[in-house]
């Protein structure tokens, strides 16, 4: 599930660079979830011309007041203690599964929209 989009559409290259400096944190951002849940309510399938995802609401803070929110930014934090600028792609926070992902539009868009005929 992605929690926090680090970065999109690099070359092979540019991604090569960011993983090497990205490697000391992997073990600690893989494992974080470990110890620190969050709890996440309202599947929705979701999609747009890249791709279809089932997306989450986060809950309410949990008793221990740790919510989705805390731990975005805990994972922001160790991402970015290593160095690599995080850049995601969207603005808003998403908790989602990708479901599938297109490699191009043709099969889903109509004069530049997305066809809800052609993704349902």
């Amino acid at each position: 599930m992605t929690a926090l989009e680090i970065t999109f559409s690099l070359t092979a290259p540019e991604i090569s660079t960011f993983i090497h400096q990205l490697s000391p944190a992997i073990p600690a951002i893989t494992d974080y979830t470990h110890s620190h849940s969050a709890r996440l309510v309202k599947p929705m399938l979701s999609y747009d011309t890249a791709a279809i995802a089932l997306s989450f609401v986060p809950a309410a803070e949990a008793e221990d007041g740790y919510s989705y929110h805390h731990l975005r930014r805990d994972l922001y934090d160790l991402a970015t203690s290593t160095g690599v600028e995080v850049a995601s792609r969207y603005v808003v926070p998403s908790a989602h599964l990708t479901v599938a992902r297109f490699v191009n539009q043709d099969d889903v868009e109509s004069e530049g929209k997305v066809d809800r005929g052609k993704v349902a």
